[in-house]
């Protein structure tokens, strides 16, 4: 019975290594970073779009 739960033990930890760790301060700015990056490149394209809206074409 004691070995039978060693393994399992030694399987749990076996496999919680391999899952991926948790999320760090910096994992999250990083995150934040290109939420931001993405965040102005989609308004430097709805400003010109807005600036040449009369250059745009119609339906």
């Amino acid at each position: 019975m004691k070995r039978a739960a060693a393994v399992l033990v030694l399987l749990a930890l076996l496999v919680a290594g391999c899952v991926s760790p948790a999320w760090d301060d910096h994992d999250y700015a990083l995150k934040a970073e290109q939420s931001d990056e993405s965040v102005s490149s989609t308004l430097r394209i709805v400003r010109l779009a807005v600036q040449n809206s009369h250059k745009l074409t119609r339906p």
